[in-house]
């Protein structure tokens, strides 16, 4: 009864086309397994080399000898890759058939199409290779790599090369993700860009125009953060449509370009104020959400790019954060971001957390209060940690998550959110993620203190209510006189039966942990904490 309960919260909240195609691909590939179909794996193609202005290099995960390192985890093969490998989980696996490593800085012509001729052998066999996704992003790093070295090969080379690509493309293009929607089937839009101008395909240009014109103005808030409210999704997509900006300037094929460009650029805009906004005077970006470390480009990188691209970008501190949910106050020696906001997206909250009222804080360009991300993509009871309220700055009732979180990417019942009261100064907002209870948040900003009052509302019995509070593994707390004393602050909890600072394994990225200690203090009714710098 509780899995069918989950369903159905979950299944409601999606959009028709999602569960349409989800039936449809279904039956699609249930056909083609039953009648022996495949789809060719080479279609020959005329193409052209596109220009470009430099974009992000991407990070180091070739070694050398086939050797690779994806979220730090190693693995070496003898011979040809194995495409599929499954021993570190999908994801590994996934970053493995994206080739980022083609466009690292000391990736050379002949390694690069050693490894891409390595693939075209293995495709028959490989399932997780030509699955839209990962086809997405491949497409374009070997359009940027063929782009910049198909003078160095002989013709039967890149000839094959490019037979192999247009052949993806069209798998790509006949498997366009709307049984998943949100990134997946933005990151499908941006690549057929890639392959329209590279091939001059008008059907993939008409195609990623209809897609790209409806996911950009549907994924990008009004103050500029992305639908998915990850603060490295937001990098992700921000370094994809500075992509598709730099293709569109520098390749004039299609006769409705400008229009396209004109509107990526409106939305880079938008994106990179809130960037600014939201990235902490040290050049950090807070790990909210689904985030980890080393994976998506700095904000320093974004910004620097997008001045390349000739984009107008002003700096402004006071930028204004609204739909997203986010806020940020700066004090006198504090930056402290707060979440007021909705479970995101609505009907793709893959990488959500149950962390209604969460917030971090940074002292002198360090790190306080933290959140810190996830370490794993897996269906495990890490990843239901990582993404539960427990695991976060807020307070968690009767050891339940504040929105139903389940399998590794799915949200039933979700918190909703209602602001009380804004000023710049003050916030007091709360959510009925609990059933008949609300959690009532008050955060008050000084120049030098923060003060937060919770407050639980209704007449539902409360036998375990507690407030969470992670610290930095570079604070080393003791409790003084029911005060938490550290290196940076003096946090005091009044109002609490117990106080305890409880040692944890957090992420320290993908697949790696470090020990920090974590505040727990148990309270009835209300309790007020005292942030003091």
């Amino acid at each position: 009864m509780d899995r069918f309960y989950l369903y159905v919260h979950t299944v409601s909240k999606l959009k028709f086309i999602q569960i349409l195609y989800q039936i449809l691909y279904r039956l699609k590939n249930l056909c083609r397994r039953l009648f022996g179909l495949s789809y060719p794996l080479f279609v020959d193609h005329s193409s052209t080399c596109l220009a470009f202005n430099e974009f992000i290099s991407k990070n180091v995960s070739y070694k050398g000898d086939m050797t690779f390192s994806f979220l730090n985890i190693e693995h070496s093969f003898c011979g040809n890759v194995d495409w599929n490998i499954n021993a570190y989980g999908k994801l590994w696996a996934y970053n493995l058939n994206y080739m980022d490593y083609l466009l690292q800085r000391n990736m050379s012509g002949d390694t690069g199409v050693m490894l891409i001729k390595n693939f075209i052998e293995g495709i028959g066999q490989n399932i997780v290779g030509i699955e839209p996704y990962p086809i997405s992003l491949r497409g374009e790093n070997w359009i940027k790599f063929l782009s910049v070295n198909t003078c160095l090969f002989e013709e039967s080379v890149i000839k094959r090369i490019k037979g192999s690509l247009y052949a993806q493309y069209k798998i790509l293009y006949n498997n366009l993700e709307y049984n998943i929607l949100a990134n997946h089937l933005f990151e499908n839009g941006i690549s057929l860009l890639f392959g329209a101008l590279y091939f001059k395909d008008e059907r993939f240009y008409k195609k990623s125009y209809k897609l790209l014109n409806r996911q950009l103005n549907e994924q990008i808030l009004e103050d500029g953060g992305h639908f998915e409210l990850s603060t490295m999704y937001h990098r992700i997509i921000l370094d994809r449509i500075l992509d598709g900006i730099n293709l569109l300037q520098n390749n004039f094929i299609f006769y409705s370009q400008k229009k396209l460009l004109d509107l990526m650029i409106e939305k880079a805009v938008k994106m990179l104020g809130w960037l600014n906004a939201m990235t902490f005077s040290n050049g950090d970006m807070p790990l909210l959400n689904d985030s980890a470390t080393d994976i998506a480009p700095s904000s320093e990188e974004l910004i620097k790019y997008s001045l390349r691209l000739g984009i107008p970008f002003r700096e402004s501190r006071k930028y204004r954060l609204t739909d997203s949910g986010y806020r940020k106050y700066d004090g006198t020696d504090y930056e402290c971001i707060i979440d007021v906001g909705p479970i995101g997206a609505h009907y793709q909250p893959g990488h959500a957390h149950a962390d209604t009222f969460n917030f971090v804080v940074d002292v002198h360009g360090k790190e306080f209060v933290i959140d810190p991300g996830i370490s794993t993509y897996e269906n495990n009871h890490v990843r239901n940690c990582e993404r539960g309220t427990g695991f976060h700055n807020t307070v968690i009732l009767n050891n339940r998550d504040s929105s139903e979180i389940w399998s590794a990417f799915r949200v039933a019942k979700r918190a909703e959110t209602t602001i009380v009261h804004e000023d710049p100064s003050n916030v007091v907002a709360y959510h009925n993620g609990y059933g008949n209870v609300m959690h009532v948040r008050e955060w008050r900003f000084y120049e030098n203190k923060i003060i937060i009052k919770d407050d639980i509302a209704g007449n539902k019995k409360i036998y375990d209510a507690r407030l969470h509070i992670l610290l930095s593994p570079e604070m080393h707390p003791v409790i003084k006189n029911d005060a938490i004393l550290t290196e940076n602050g003096i946090i005091t909890i009044c109002g609490c039966k117990q106080l305890s600072l409880l040692s944890v394994n957090v992420p320290d990225g993908y697949n790696k942990y470090i020990e920090t200690i974590m505040v727990e203090a148990f309270f009835e009714k209300a309790v007020t904490t005292i942030i003091e710098f």
